[in-house]
């Protein structure tokens, strides 16, 4: 099930399933992101979701370059033709991206994911 990971600008964390289980959307809150993951799933056992049943975490820019810092945002800005600025207010909540806007920062993160995904590294530095 999708569950959308929001961070507010006062540093909360909410997360929503937007697709009902059994007629019910389940959410979760926290002041950390596994606070409100915990809070997700016990709300979710509360009303018989499965436990093997997995979430896909959906994360909106200012969630995902929180949980994720060692991705500068400058460089993402860059890849996605964003000014760097405008990509730190978009990290920080204060506005949010257009649609259009968002679909570059996505395929910008989705392009370094492949490029770190293709690293091949050799142990030890042995040939």
């Amino acid at each position: 099930m999708r569950a959308q990971i929001c961070r507010g600008r006062d540093g909360y964390y909410a997360i929503n399933c937007p697709d009902a289980w059994n007629d019910v959307h389940f959410g979760g809150f926290g002041n950390t992101l596994e606070e409100a993951k915990e809070d997700l799933r016990e709300f979710a056992r509360e009303f018989g979701y499965p436990e093997s049943e997995q979430f896909e975490w959906v994360y909106d820019i200012s969630a995902f370059f929180y949980c994720h810092p060692y991705l500068r945002i400058s460089e993402v800005a860059k890849r996605a033709g964003v000014a760097p600025a405008q990509m730190r207010r978009y990290a920080c909540g204060i506005s949010m991206p257009r649609p259009a806007t968002l679909r570059k920062i996505f395929d910008a993160i989705n392009n370094i994911g492949g490029e770190l995904s293709a690293i091949r590294l050799n142990p030890l530095g042995i040939s």
